[in-house]
């Protein structure tokens, strides 16, 4: 129930983008908090949820509670999992952004100096690199390494997978930390569209490579008219190789949102390909019915496969039915002669790995590709 709460009481920090002195009253209570325009205090952070959090009066004191945010509510440090009372100088955090409660009796207009108390990313990983993501998603502060796949029985050129890397200074730049942070914080499908538009851009540098697999990221399959939207900008001038779209096998799910999807690929002649397959059987019959046009076996079924025989009649047994589904099978990670022979042997069409070639910027990339060592 709605009423004036006993003050004055305010929240003081500092506003994101300018790093400027913030002093809001709080008044009617109960009292919003979130990323809405509507909340009592409106903030500008991707960290913050739309409703994060509410201030509320109950027997003459101020409670605080979190309403199921994203990124937590904290208290003096500690995460919120109830209500928690408010006294006269706790240090409030929602997400990312801290505020220090005032209460009547600091009322002499001095703002107080706020200092962090806590580091939040031990909490909640990703937001210690919120700052560092957003900065290299608007400098597009990103680069592409080009890594071979090649034909096992041939040694031909298939194409070459577009690995994204981070290229701000003293910002991560592996893939592995750039998506564990974005996932935290919700940019990883922004990260992944960067990627994609410069793999794109930098694909040109390559010595006539026939296709050029780009990866998605999980989150994309969520909203597949956005996936589409942000490649039918990169297609509307057909670039001078074949394009195709890495899913990852997790994202497997909805067998029929997956052939809608397909049937936009093919409009944008676009070709798929299932990345880190190795969970099993199970899978195949959704494989099946998606309808791929490759298949990429997952490292951890690959290394040291020659010198593993029970593990060889397993994956000869999901080569053989990949094939007569009419899906190419592809090798990841190959390192060694032994594995390459033991893959090509099993009846693996295509091989990716050390093997073939590291993943180097395009320019790096010899102009004789037309065979590699097996």
């Amino acid at each position: 129930m709605g009423g004036e709460s006993d003050g004055p009481w305010y929240l003081e920090g500092f506003e994101t983008r300018s790093q400027r002195m913030l002093r809001t009253q709080v008044r009617t209570l109960p009292f919003s908090v979130g990323r809405r325009t509507g909340c009592d205090l409106a903030l500008d952070s991707k960290m913050v949820s739309q409703q994060h959090a509410e201030i509320f009066e109950r027997e003459g004191s101020l409670w605080l509670r979190d309403l199921g945010s994203t990124n937590g509510t904290f208290v003096n440090g500690e995460r919120l999992t109830g209500d928690r009372r408010l006294g006269n100088g706790d240090i409030l955090h929602f997400a990312d952004l801290e505020f220090r409660l005032v209460g009547s009796g600091n009322d002499d207009g001095v703002m107080p100096v706020l200092t962090k108390t806590m580091n939040l990313q031990d909490v909640v990983p990703g937001i210690g690199r919120y700052r560092e993501l957003r900065l290299l998603l608007q400098q597009n502060a990103v680069k592409i390494h080009f890594q071979p796949l090649i034909h096992l029985a041939h040694g031909t050129l298939l194409g070459y997978e577009a690995l994204g890397r981070g290229a701000l200074e003293n910002a991560p730049t592996t893939p592995g930390e750039l998506f564990a942070a974005a996932e935290a914080i919700g940019l990883a499908t922004e990260l992944s569209v960067a990627f994609r538009n410069k793999a794109i851009e930098a694909a040109a540098a390559l010595p006539d490579p026939p296709r050029v697999f780009l990866n998605t990221h999980p989150s994309e399959l969520q909203d597949q008219e956005a996936l589409l939207a942000s490649l039918e900008p990169l297609l509307a001038s057909p670039p001078p190789f074949a394009v195709v779209l890495e899913i990852h096998e997790s994202a497997v799910t909805d067998v029929v949102s997956l052939q809608g999807l397909r049937r936009e690929l093919d409009r944008l002649h676009v070709g798929v390909a299932f990345d880190d397959f190795g969970t099993g059987q199970a899978r195949l019959v959704e494989l099946a019915e998606a309808s791929p046009h490759y298949l990429k076996f997952d490292v951890r079924l690959i290394r040291d496969i020659h010198l593993m025989p029970k593990k060889q009649d397993i994956v000869r047994t999901l080569v053989r039915m990949v094939l007569d589904m009419g899906i190419m099978p592809i090798a990841e990670g190959v390192e060694r002669e032994q594995e390459a022979a033991a893959c090509r042997d099993l009846g693996f069409v295509y091989g990716q790995g050390y093997l073939f070639g590291r993943p180097l910027p395009a320019a790096n990339h010899g102009e004789d590709t037309d065979t590699h060592p097996l």
